[in-house]
């Protein structure tokens, strides 16, 4: 009897943890393919902005999303959120596509490849070349590190609904520091050791923008 109510306390506190963290899917209660302009705005308050026939870029790997920016979006932009410098959100048949946030507060690259449900992996060097969504939402993966770290690259995550995209930059300031620490350029071992930077911009974007041209020919 003692076994089982650890067993389920167990299953109760890992439970209880998962929900704590934040999901590429979701954010301010909004929810990726499914929330609507009417709710983005009860959510957030009266945009600054709210722009139609507007066109989305990704931070990085454009081919992911057909090697051009995606137009056709509504977008509403909101300032003021504590935390973030600018919000803008693109809605593609009122339903909420793309998150754009720009960071205001620091946020360590480091701390990002965590911080979710899902594992930011930093897309440099030959893995970031050859990765794709799909196999970035396989846990656990392997990476192959760089030698060097470059002082701007992108981190992604992904599920199989959502691409999570991440720009992280180190000033002058951020790489001594980094440099104190664990020397200049320190190649990682492990996705757990600290990598270099502060996160500038974080992007959520639904996987049903990906680009599947051609896909229908096989069926």
């Amino acid at each position: 009897m003692k076994r089982l109510v650890i067993a389920i306390s167990l299953v109760f506190f890992s439970t209880s943890f998962a929900q704590d963290k934040p999901s590429l899917n979701r954010w301010r209660g909004m929810t990726i393919d499914l929330s609507s302009v009417e709710d983005a705005i009860k959510a957030l308050g009266s945009p600054t902005k709210d722009q139609s026939g507007e066109k989305f870029i990704p931070t990085v790997y454009s081919k992911w999303f057909g090697n051009k920016p995606i137009d056709g979006f509504r977008r509403l932009t909101f300032k003021g959120l504590e935390g973030f410098d600018k919000a803008e959100l693109y809605f593609m048949d009122n339903k909420l596509k793309v998150i754009d946030l720009d960071m205001k507060k620091d946020l360590s690259a480091a701390a990002i490849t965590d911080a979710y449900e899902e594992r930011f992996y930093p897309l440099v060097g030959n893995f970031g070349k050859a990765v794709t969504p799909s196999q970035l939402a396989k846990p656990d993966r392997e990476v192959d590190y760089p030698d060097r770290f470059p002082l701007a690259y992108n981190l992604g995550a992904a599920n199989d609904k959502v691409v999570g995209l991440a720009y992280a930059s180190s000033g002058f300031a951020e790489s001594f520091a980094a440099g104190m620490v664990s020397g200049p350029y320190r190649r990682p071992t492990a996705i757990s050791e600290s990598l270099p930077g502060l996160v500038r911009r974080l992007q959520l974007i639904s996987r049903s923008l990906e680009n599947k041209k051609g896909v229908d020919l096989l069926k």
